[in-house]
Parts: C-alpha cells; sequence; structure tokens
C-alpha cells in the first residue's frame, strides 16, 4: 500500500467544481444551484396556495406558520436551462436549521407529482403524523437544496419519498445540503427517514438523524440504479438509544439501518449504487417495543430477498454501530474499498461484524481498516469469487467467525495485515499477510474529521488511523487496488 489504510488514501480524495467542507472534501454529485434569483412573487402567510401564479419562475415564501393551508402542489414545469424555483423569502442565506421559528417559512408538506426541472430552497417541512414531508412521483431533474425536514416525533410512516411504482419514477433528482429528523417511535412499525426509488437519483451532503426505521431504504421493487449517497450524516442520538432491556441505555436503538438495499436488481454494472464518503454512527440492534420489524444497527445493509447487485461502499467512517456493512440474501459483486471501521461492537456477542459474507459470491474486500472493533468478518456458507486484499485489521478481538471461516470456490484472502490480532487465510493464493503482536507496531497516528456538518461541526478522532512512512505496510500493496 502506498498508504497503511484506505481512508487516507481515498476519502480526501474529489471533484474540484464546488467549496469544500470542513472536512476539506469537495462533493462530486452536488448540483450547482449558483445564487438565488430574484422573488417574482411573494405568498404570505394570510395568502391562500391558490394565490399562487404558476407562470411565475421565482416563487418566495414568507417566512411565518403555513401549516395551515395544507399540502403545497407544484404545477408548471421548468426546463434545463431555466428553472423554477420555490424558496424562502429574503436575501439571507442561513440554513433553515439555524434559524429562528419566526424566521422560517414553516410548511406541512410539499408534492411535486409529474413536473420537471424545480430547485427548492431554504423552507422548512413539519410534517403531521403519517404523511410524507416531501412526495416526488415523477419529479424528474427537481433539486431539494438546504431545507430542515423534522417530523418532530409524530410517527410519519417517512419523511421523504421519491416514488418508484408504476409510470411515476422520480428520476435525475437531488436532495441536497439538508436536514431530516425525527420520524417519532412506533412499536414493531418502520418510520424511515427516507424511502427512495428511481434511477439515477442524488443524496448528497445532508444530515439524516433519529429515524424510526432506516436513514435510507431502496425499498422491494424500487429500482434504485445509477443512485449516488455521498458525503452524508447518518446517526442516531441518545434520544434514540435504549438499554437492550428496555431501560435508558445506549446498547440497543429505536432505529434499523443506516441505509437498507433491499433492491438494486440489474445485469448492468452502470446501474451501480454508489454509497461514498459517508459518516456512519449511533446504530444499535432494534429495540422491537420502540421500532420496527427489526435489524442488527448495520451502517449498510442487504435486506430483504431480491436481487442486490453492484453496489459500491467507498471511502465511509462507520463508527460506533453495532455492524457495518452486510453482504447477504441475494447479493453480488459488491465492492468495499476504503472504508474506516472503528468501535464496531455490540454488548451481546452474537452481534458486532465490520464486514459480514453470508451466501454471496463475487464481492471485493479491498484497502479498508478495522479499528478497535468486536469481529473483523463474518463469513459462512458458499459464496464463491470473494477477494479481501489489502486490508488492515487493528485491536480487532475476533478476526472472524466461525472459524476457521467457510467460503467457496475461487475465494482469496490475501496481503492483509494484522496488529494485535489473531490473523486468518483461505484460498489458494501464497499468503503475503504479514502479523504483528502489538498495535503499536502499525507506526499510525489518529485520523480526526468533522461530523455533523450541517447542525455542528463535531470533530471526533480515530486512533491508529493514519500510517507513518515508518509503517511496515507503507508500501504493501498497489494504490491503483480496487480503482
Amino acid at each position: 500500500m502506498k498508504k497503511l489504510f484506505a481512508c487516507t488514501l481515498m476519502l480526501l480524495a474529489a471533484s474540484p467544481s464546488l467549496a469544500a467542507d470542513a472536512n476539506g472534501y469537495e462533493p462530486r454529485y452536488e448540483f450547482p444551484v449558483g445564487s438565488a434569483p430574484a422573488c417574482q412573487q411573494t405568498i404570505t402567510v394570510t395568502d391562500a396556495w391558490s394565490a399562487i401564479n404558476w407562470n411565475a419562475d421565482v416563487i418566495c415564501i414568507a417566512p411565518g406558520d403555513h401549516r395551515s393551508k395544507g399540502p403545497l402542489t407544484l404545477k408548471s414545469n421548468g426546463t434545463a436551462t431555466k428553472k423554477k424555483w420555490l424558496r424562502l423569502a429574503g436575501s439571507e442565506s442561513t440554513h433553515p436549521v439555524k434559524l429562528q421559528f419566526s424566521q422560517m417559512a414553516v410548511l406541512a408538506r410539499l408534492i411535486a407529482f409529474d413536473v420537471q426541472h424545480w430547485i427548492v430552497d431554504r423552507l422548512t417541512f413539519y410534517p403531521s403524523g403519517g404523511t410524507e414531508a416531501v412526495h416526488l412521483g415523477n419529479c424528474d431533474y427537481c433539486v431539494v437544496n438546504r431545507v430542515l425536514i423534522d417530523g418532530q416525533d409524530s410517527n410519519n410512516s417517512q419523511l421523504v419519498r421519491y416514488k418508484y411504482s408504476g409510470s411515476n419514477h422520480t428520476e435525475h433528482s437531488t436532495l441536497q445540503n439538508s436536514v431530516i429528523r425525527n420520524t417519532g417511535k412506533v412499536a414493531a412499525k418502520d418510520v424511515t427517514c427516507l424511502n427512495f426509488g428511481g434511477t439515477d437519483n442524488r443524496i448528497v451532503n445532508n444530515e439524516i438523524y433519529n429515524c424510526g426505521g432506516d436513514g435510507i431504504v431502496f425499498n422491494i421493487g424500487s429500482r434504485p440504479f445509477q443512485t449516488k449517497v455521498e458525503n452524508n450524516d447518518f446517526y442516531q442520538t441518545r434520544d434514540y438509544l435504549i438499554g437492550c432491556d428496555g431501560n435508558p441505555g445506549t446498547t440497543c436503538n429505536c432505529g434499523e439501518d443506516g441505509i437498507d438495499v433491499k433492491n438494486n436488481d440489474t445485469a448492468d454494472p452502470a446501474n451501480t449504487i454508489e454509497i461514498i464518503h459517508n459518516r456512519f454512527w449511533g446504530w444499535r440492534r432494534t429495540y422491537a417495543a420502540c421500532s420496527g420489524t427489526g435489524s442488527q444497527g448495520f451502517a449498510v445493509n442487504s435486506g430483504g430477498d431480491e436481487a442486490k447487485r453492484f453496489v459500491l461502499v467507498m471511502n465511509n467512517i462507520i463508527a460506533s454501530v453495532s455492524n457495518g456493512v452486510s453482504l447477504v440474501k441475494n447479493t453480488d459483486n459488491w465492492s468495499i474499498i476504503g472504508n474506516l471501521f472503528y468501535d464496531v461492537n455490540h454488548a451481546d456477542e452474537t452481534y458486532s461484524d465490520a464486514v459480514r459474507f453470508a451466501h454471496s459470491s463475487n464481492h471485493q474486500m479491498y484497502l479498508n481498516t478495522v479499528v478497535d472493533s468486536r469481529h473483523g468478518l463474518w463469513v459462512e456458507g458458499d459464496g464463491e469469487n470473494n477477494g479481501l486484499r489489502c486490508n488492515v485489521f487493528v485491536n480487532v478481538q475476533h478476526i472472524t467467525r466461525p472459524s476457521p471461516p467457510v467460503w467457496g470456490a475461487g475465494s482469496t484472502a490475501d496481503y492483509n495485515a494484522f496488529y494485535n490480532t489473531s490473523p486468518f487465510r483461505w484460498g489458494s493464493s501464497p499468503d503475503q499477510s504479514l502479523v504483528y503482536e502489538r498495535a503499536g507496531d502499525a507506526q499510525a497516528s489518529p485520523y480526526c474529521y468533522y461530523r455533523k456538518l450541517l447542525t455542528g461541526p463535531e470533530r471526533v478522532c480515530i486512533p491508529n488511523a493514519v500510517p507513518t512512512v515508518n509503517s511496515p505496510h507503507y508500501r504493501g500493496c498497489d494504490v491503483n487496488l480496487g480503482s
């Protein structure tokens, strides 16, 4: 490796097109909305939605509580060269999450069916129980930017829905720079923050937290081809954590997974889902008395029985979760590359795997780092042609379960490094892995980064995650591996 840990190789690589964030990262898939244009019509609290002139290109909503008017439904279309705008009135650019209530334009719900080329900017949504705050159906080339969506614990089935049934496939649309939070908690029911489907949609630079189900679910039949999930924070706060015995605590949570990929039934690698450069923490095993049908607290899960092919999980930081990434249930051709896993632990040792492989084939796990975690891997079943190369494990209590691992033909593990961790190997290739008794042999420093970029930021450091030139694996693997 040119560097010991993949995350230090890859987390800082980005596009030069937009401004860098607090971590120095420039997103690849953010839509550049530019400066907000001048209002052509301003709707006040006393104006009904029927007063909107849909021929106007820039419709502004004045600060105030507009919820009593019911849902606002977009009408008319913009074009590729001249998008329509629906935005908060005024020229100030402060994100609504930083505004006082009197400064916000607060709506109950936005519906966007069969419209195109809209930008929705700096609005606030407080939906009532059971309804989505933002519902897009066949809303193509639509951008939801810098909005605050707060379910206020009102037990919404989902806060955002990109519809994917029938002909209502929302495509080429973006949700970005927004805060989505607080669905509520319902026993034995999934109340999800984002329910996404459709082709070439993008979820970029958001904070998504306190979800009574999943942060994002790509549901059964959703066909989320080419979806990009980039540079988001997915987490649960103490308000959504609970002891697994039902008492106050942090061992379980009133939620499920950060991202649950239930569908990507495609044979074309051009339809790959990209989950890149996100931060996950706080996801724990489900406590059913306050949450959904149940999960084991994965950052990225492969739930459901439908096929889930071609998923790239790259350059993410996955910390303080019960489990990391799940490759089970009809998955194949997933690439787990350049991620940093830290403190993947659960009080019940039955749970807690950085990466879980079960009955699935054709995966690659390259250039990842696992630090201070319970289990490095869960490997079982008859999966074939899986490859683990150039990964680093530091202070991992148990590297695999079951031990020794059981895997099918064509699977190899090679060029991995183990510090204060028992090694593993399987397959027919020569084993070039190196084993060190002490974590200090890693010659590494903490890796520090910022999370909660919209509501914070909050600085966090992970030990033993940045190598020095004295590291034994400093030049152990080809930097282009997994490209």
